[in-house]
């Protein structure tokens, strides 16, 4: 926080001294100038100092990028010398002015480059100190502190030249930039991370910068217009130095009080209504109004309007709203891009003082008005392309974390509805691919063909019927069953003549019932006595759906006899035939199925039930939930019937282990229909901590691939806002200095999943973007400044997100204080406990002690816990995790010199020492001595190889053991437990 504030205080006093050097160089360019010279040399002049600009532009750029505070220095140094040689040059020779006439120009010309120079590389410094939030906030107020400076300069300024000269405006401005360079010395930039930028080194390979550089091309044309307009009326009006001065003085002076109060008044809500590109088109409006006054009033006094109109908004709205858009750029990016984006500013200058020489003496006001007209118009259109831009840089500056690839990655594979242009060329390639050798290639051809929307297989597919590999059959022949083709009939059935493969003649048989039931009819009883189970099955379907009497007779007794075989081919056969059959009730014989003790024989009649629509199976689908592989299938199930499962699976959820709750929200997430949603919502209320959290992240993946229902997304809404509630009270209630470490530690995992639960209710209620970048950066803790970047970048990015008051209100609780927290509030928090619908956190909070081991007592449930929470392995698990793993850890006693494994065993699980010593020994020497809390043989859980030393207890004891086959069934549903072990097993290997 002193930090913070330092650099606050260094940077407003720093560019109070810019912007009072900005007035003092600005105001005796004008003095010096006009009363040296011609007004009809301005266009030469305004050329000279484009070509000067530019070249200086690109000769600091690449010194610059590298964010050198020396080389800063060195500038402004550089600077002062040459302001300061010139000062002395024109006292000390007063007759060099009439004698060489050149020099007043050069000098001129070179005080022109100062404001430019000062401003740019002031701007880099004070961004490059703050991060892209503080910035935000802060960049107004030193903004408008340092227009105070510029505005009480301006103001002194008639004053000092009635007083003691025009020449005391260098002097002033040589000690103010003196005073910038000492600020240099500790104005610190935010560390950065070096990093490979996925658009690569060049500022023009950003869209925003390149639209930015755009507008202030534009920028400059409009600069050089009102300036032009300004002084030539103003050359026209005064003749005399001190005149021209006392007029400027008050002008640049009263031009940094209105940047004062655009600023103080009109920014945050300009920004908060409009955004960034509303800052940036504040003077293309202003300078098209103004200009048809000046048309139609052509005098010194409508010119000096639109150009303070152009100076004030320029260096208030413009010059705020371009370094917010800027920020969000690599470091390196910007600060050589603030050269780039100059050099195209006076790009633009110099164009425009080539056409304002070309035109002459014919140029008037009113002509001067319909070019500002026009280049406002333009830099309009280019403005409204800021905010996407600004949003997608946001994007990129989160990802730069995670290394991948850009946004703007385009997906071949899809195909636009009625764009038959796609279509088309989807199908040349399809038919490419069929004409290739490789069987991979050739499959590809047949999954990209089912995009197309094809109403027929292509006749390069046809020699696939025959295709030696049995896959590329199977590929055509469901092709053909998808696309309803008649055509294929003939090679179908030439091809069931010879087919020896069971699959390829089930999906034979499946198709010709549909496509040509007569002919297959003749012939499937041939098939019904194979030794191939889906042979047999894909007869049965045949005659049940288009068989005679006889057929049907001899197809059933065939289908019984299936369905009582031992061989559990031939019960899984039987599955395919009843899933595809559209005759009888055959219920009662799908649930004999599906208590197959065959996993592959219950899978097969999942299939069956979805397809029949079997509601009465609902039970028995839900009872599979989490249980092995089944799991998966019995949940694709759940979801094909639909609304009918919601209640079985909700039960599930509120009854069932963690791995069956979380494969219950999958089903919830994946059903689309209101009264899912409406299920969603009560699960989001009434689930525990780890349930709601997977529900949260569940329906945020959803969100990128439908789009949510109203009813959702307000919900979606008020979860926010209840979330940030929660992780208020968890952050105070972290400060109890009461409640045990291990306590504590509980709250603050509880907090993260809060967080991480806000975080994916925001991603559904504004359907805004994938959020896998924002949330390590934004739940990671701030331990230095680069990670704080980073967390600063990632609160902008989603405040781009959404105008919703409440959900900006909400994830505002990122950037609160955990010290202002008081000992009311923390009291208040640990009261509300039972509000946070957390029933293990409240008995986890009234646990003050580990557990202590005593001799023939076994570990309770919550002993357990305790134990495991003090493992490194699983500390940073949260406690319902915890849990499921304490359930399935079998805990044994240990007597002195037991062995637990020997050498060459075969690895069985994990140990963790709950109590007492074990020693590892190889070669009976001990290797390592392990105590409470320690585990090992953890490789074992991953390698089949095995044990490579004895372990052996050193006395009595006892240890929890995690059995191989359990921690597979664990990872399975829980990632973060595997998660956590390879993160052990990586820390070994470094």
């Amino acid at each position: 926080m002193y930090q913070e504030r330092r650099a606050l205080s260094i940077a407003i006093f720093f560019n109070i001294l810019i912007w009072a050097s900005v007035t003092l160089s600005r105001t005796y360019i004008d003095v010096l100038f006009l009363s040296t010279y011609d007004t009809a040399l301005l266009p030469g002049f305004f050329t000279a100092q484009t070509l000067l600009i530019l070249s200086l532009s690109i000769a600091i750029t690449p010194f610059a990028a590298k964010g050198s505070s020396w080389l800063n220095i060195s500038i402004f140094m550089a600077m002062a010398l040459l302001v300061l040689l010139g000062h002395y040059l024109l006292t000390a020779y007063p007759a060099l002015r009439s004698e060489a006439s050149w020099f007043p120009f050069i000098f001129t010309l070179w005080l022109s480059a100062i404001p430019v120079l000062l401003i740019v590389l002031s701007l880099n410094v004070i961004a490059d100190a703050f991060d892209v939030r503080r910035f935000k906030r802060l960049v107004i107020w030193i903004n408008v502190v340092g227009n105070i400076g510029g505005l009480l300069t301006g103001l002194l300024i008639p004053k000092l030249i009635n007083n003691y000269g025009a020449s005391t405006l260098l002097v002033l401005l040589v000690s103010f930039i003196a005073l910038a360079t000492l600020c240099l010395f500790f104005l610190k930039p935010l560390p950065v991370a070096t990093r490979n930028y996925s658009k690569g080194q060049s500022p023009f390979n950003y869209p925003l910068f390149r639209y930015i550089a755009l507008c202030t091309f534009l920028l400059m044309v409009v600069d050089i217009l009102t300036d032009y307009a300004l002084k030539v009326e103003l050359a026209a009006m005064f003749t005399d130095k001190e005149d021209i001065g006392s007029f400027m003085g008050p002008f640049y002076g009263l031009s940094n009080i209105l940047m004062l109060a655009a600023q103080i008044i009109g920014t945050q809500r300009l920004l908060h209504v409009f955004g960034v590109a509303g800052l940036l088109s504040v003077i293309p409006w202003f300078c098209m109004g103004s200009s048809v006054l000046l048309m139609a009033i052509p005098h010194l006094w409508t010119a000096a309007l639109i150009r303070m109109g152009e100076t004030v908004f320029r260096f208030s709205f413009y010059s705020i709203g371009r370094e917010i858009a800027l920020k969000p750029l690599p470091a390196k990016i910007r600060r050589g891009g603030k050269f780039l984006n100059t050099a195209a500013g006076y790009l633009g200058a110099g164009i425009t003082a080539i056409i304002l020489w070309i035109m002459g003496d014919s140029l008037n006001l009113v002509m001067v008005g319909g070019l500002i007209i026009t280049a406002s118009i333009v830099w309009l259109i280019v403005a409204r392309r800021v905010t996407a831009s600004y949003q997608d840089t946001l994007e990129e500056a989160i990802r730069i974390k995670r290394f991948s690839l850009s946004s703007d990655e385009i997906d071949t594979g899809h195909v636009v509805p009625g764009d038959d242009s796609n279509r088309d060329n989807m199908l040349h390639i399809t038919k490419i691919a069929f004409k290739d050798k490789d069987v991979d290639i050739i499959r590809f051809g047949f999954t990209l063909l089912a995009r197309t929307q094809a109403t027929c297989l292509p006749e390069e597919a046809y020699p696939h019927v025959n295709a030696a590999d049995y896959d590329v059959r199977v590929d055509f022949v469901q092709a053909a069953y998808q696309l309803k083709d008649q055509r294929v009939v003939p090679l179908l059935l030439a091809r069931l003549e010879v087919e020896e493969d069971g699959k390829v003649l089930w999906w034979l048989l499946k198709i010709l019932a549909h496509l040509a039931p007569e002919e297959v009819a003749s012939i499937a009883p041939r098939w019904l006595n194979s030794p191939l189970p889906l042979a047999r099955a894909g007869a049965v379907l045949v005659l049940l759906s288009n068989g005679t009497l006889n057929d049907l007779t001899r197809a059933v007794n065939t289908l019984q006899v299936m369905l009582s075989s031992p061989d559990e081919a031939m019960r899984r056969g039987a599955a395919y035939a009843i899933s595809a059959s559209k005759v009888g009730n055959l219920e009662a014989e799908l649930e004999k199925l599906l208590h197959d003790p065959v996993e592959a024989v219950s899978i097969a009649a999942m299939w069956a039930v979805a397809d029949k629509k079997y509601l009465h199976l609902l039970p028995v689908l839900a009872e599979k939930l989490g249980k092995g592989r089944s799991s998966l299938y019995a949940s694709r199930t759940l979801v094909q019937l639909g609304v009918p499962a919601l209640p079985h699976v909700l039960k599930v959820i509120e009854d069932g282990s963690q791995i069956a709750a979380r494969t219950g929200v999958r089903i919830l997430t994946m059903i689309h229909d209101e009264k899912a949603d409406e299920a969603i919502v009560q699960v989001a209320k009434n689930g525990n901590v780890i349930t709601r959290t997977f529900l949260a992240k569940a329906c945020s993946m959803r969100t990128k691939q439908q789009e949510n229902t109203d009813y959702l997304v307000k919900q979606a809404r008020l979860s926010v806002q209840e979330e940030a509630n929660t992780v208020r009270l968890l952050r105070a209630l972290n400060c109890a200095e009461e409640l045990p470490v291990h306590s504590r530690y509980e709250i603050s995992q509880r907090k993260k999943m809060a967080e991480a639960r806000l975080l994916y209710w925001f991603d559904v209620a504004t359907c805004s973007v994938e959020l896998s970048g924002v949330i390590p950066s934004l739940l990671q803790d701030n331990t230095s400044q680069a990670i704080a970047s980073r967390h600063a970048t990632a609160l902008e990015f989603l405040e781009g997100q959404t105008k919703d008051k409440l959900l900006l209100k909400a994830i505002l609780v990122f950037e609160e204080n955990t010290q202002k927290i008081s000992r009311e509030d923390i009291e208040a928090a640990i009261l509300a406990v039972p509000t946070l619908n957390d029933l293990w956190l409240e008995k986890f909070i009234g646990i003050e002690h580990g557990w202590q081991y005593h001799k023939g007592k076994n570990m309770e449930i919550t002993e357990k816990v305790m134990l495991l929470r003090r493992v490194k392995l699983f500390a940073d698990l949260p406690g319902e995790i915890l849990l499921t793993i304490a359930e399935t850890c079998e805990d044994r006693e240990l007597v002195k010199d037991e062995v637990l494994f020997s050498k060459g065993d075969a690895p069985d699980g994990m140990y963790i020492v709950a109590a007492g010593e074990v020693q590892i020994r190889q070669d009976k020497e001990v290797i390592n001595t392990l105590k409470q809390y320690d585990f090992f043989g953890e490789l074992g859980l991953f390698d089949d190889s095995p044990r490579m030393a004895d372990a052996i207890a050193s006395g009595d004891g006892m240890i929890l053991f995690l059995q191989k086959e359990v921690f597979d069934g664990i990872t399975e549903d829980l990632p973060e437990v595997l998660r956590a072990l390879v993160k052990t097993v990586i820390s070994y290997l470094k």
